[in-house]
């Protein structure tokens, strides 16, 4: 005769845990062990005790740099042992791709020089490569011209390129379409706390004028019915991480930017944090229980939303079980319980315990 299945609380307070912290702890039942056949969470009480700036969330990435747009075509010319050599280039390179590009090229031009880009003096640099014959004519001239390669990248005056290992410096800085620096990611870190926009936007500017100390930074920040704008007078700037939780919380959309001096924020600050808490045990899933982005699965139980601010509690209950029926009784002594956020995050509830009650099926009465 099959047993008759049971309904019973069990009731679960991080303050009885036997390790780890009070959202990511191991619960031993002591000297018991349960046959359990189904589990629900029923109950919590989770202190809301953390903040929406914390140790997943804390960093963020801004890009420097931009791309060199090449229309119309630039043309680099030399003349070298009194033959003209002509370099044309056309089209959308990092800088990079642009130097590659030229040096890399099936013209003469690759033959004899070579050019590489000084980030600390925001010049381009001319090398030799190949001696030219004495009494020929190997010059570089440059011509002031929009479509002249030389004059753009900064060449003023003619250039001798007779002798193997001569090093060029342009006199000028680069001129459009060269005028970007390579490409390179600022990554920064603003202190853990509860922001509320006008905060958070002080912690943001402090962090980015220290990083990226070049020019002048203006932050506007967002009035009702205003977006933020962040505006720089040296980076040619953007966030390139679409997952990051800073730039999101201030309005910009990683994937709508370009690189720009002066960026407008596409949405209204979300200063709200996670909106949901997850109760997780992979032993009391028993693997997987639900199902998130990119189909992953998950040892989730329960989804909590959050409906008190920082400082408060959230008590809840379940209007309706979400029964976890096993395929066959499993035995419980010891378990894991961790309590998530958006994105999986362990949550750090700063030592305030949380109660978690689950309904059980069991073969036995306790």
């Amino acid at each position: 005769m099959k047993e008759e299945i049971k309904r019973n609380l069990l009731i679960v307070n991080s303050r009885d845990k036997v390790k780890g912290t009070t959202s990511d702890f191991t619960y031993n039942l002591g000297e018991n062990s349960l046959e359990i056949e189904a589990i629900a969470l029923k109950q919590v009480s989770i202190p809301h005790t953390y903040t929406n700036i914390n140790d997943s969330n804390n960093t963020f990435t801004i890009q420097d740099g931009g791309d060199i747009v090449i229309n119309p075509k630039q043309v680099a010319t030399i003349t070298w042992n009194s033959i003209v050599y002509e370099l044309e280039l056309a089209g959308i390179y990092s800088q990079a791709e642009f130097l590659q590009a030229f040096n890399e090229s099936e013209t003469g031009v690759s033959e004899v020089i070579q050019l590489s880009y000084n980030a600390g003096l925001n010049r381009y640099v001319v090398t030799v490569i190949n001696n030219g014959d004495a009494g020929n004519c190997n010059m570089i001239t440059p011509i002031s011209s929009v479509t002249d390669m030389w004059a753009n990248l900064g060449f003023v005056t003619p250039i001798d390129i007779s002798t193997l290992g001569t090093v060029i410096t342009a006199t000028n800085a680069p001129l459009f379409p060269f005028d970007v620096r390579e490409v390179t990611d600022y990554s920064i870190t603003i202190p853990n706390g509860q922001y509320d926009y006008s905060s958070l936007f002080t912690a943001i500017s402090t962090a980015i004028s220290t990083a990226m100390p070049l020019g002048v930074w203006t932050f506007t920040p967002a009035a009702s019915g205003f977006t933020t704008i962040m505006s720089s007078t040296v980076y040619n700037w953007l966030f390139p991480n679409n997952q990051e939780d800073i730039p999101h919380m201030i309005g910009y959309e990683a994937s709508n930017m370009t690189y720009k001096l002066n960026q407008t924020a596409v949405g209204l600050p979300d200063m709200y944090g996670t909106r949901y808490l997850y109760v997780a045990s992979s032993t009391l899933a028993n693997g997987y229980n639900a199902i998130q982005k990119n189909g992953e699965k998950t040892s989730i139980l329960g989804a909590i939303p959050v409906c008190s601010t920082q400082g408060g509690q959230d008590k809840w209950q379940q209007p309706y079980l979400v029964l976890k029926k096993y395929d066959q009784s499993i035995n419980i002594n010891e378990f894991d319980i961790k309590i998530l956020d958006d994105n999986n995050n362990v949550v750090d509830l700063h030592s305030a315990d949380v109660v978690l009650i689950f309904e059980v099926w069991v073969t036995v009465r306790l």
